[in-house]
């Protein structure tokens, strides 16, 4: 495969995309799995001016009505936090795996870069490339 010499510095390299693939699809089936366990509803956060302290109100899917979070439901506080937090990354990561498999798709077509390495060997001398090779490339630096 072509090293596109004449727009990136570094190849293209597959497996290191392979790889991040391989880790977001792991991490995003321990979101997923995380996800099923956590606790209803979502966390609200008012705060009144810029010096007072923040307060937390549980909302319930479907309904206006909140219900506040005092400081003994800590606890219930940090679950809905933690869900809130885990749904974004599960956003992302599932918007970067999608990235990934596109790049990977095109990191597997011939690039027109390569059309000179396609040819037969013994027709490569009466060839001029339109796109100077790779190794030709390399070899003129």
């Amino acid at each position: 495969m072509s090293t596109y010499h004449h727009c990136f510095t570094q190849p293209l390299r597959p497996e290191e995309f392979l790889q991040r693939k391989r880790y977001l699809t792991r991490l995003i089936g321990k979101l997923e799995k995380w996800l099923e366990t956590a606790p209803e509803g979502s966390l609200v956060v008012n705060r009144k001016g810029t010096t007072s302290a923040p307060g937390f109100y549980h909302v319930m899917p479907g309904q206006k009505k909140r219900v506040y979070l005092n400081k003994s439901h800590e606890e219930t506080i940090r679950k809905l936090a933690q869900k809130d937090y885990v749904k974004k990354a599960l956003r992302i990561a599932r918007k970067e795996l999608a990235a990934l498999e596109a790049v990977l798709v095109y990191c597997e077509i011939p690039k027109v870069e390569d059309a000179f390495d396609l040819c037969r060997e013994d027709k490569r001398p009466y060839i001029t490339p339109l796109i100077e090779p790779d190794e030709a490339f390399r070899h003129d630096r």
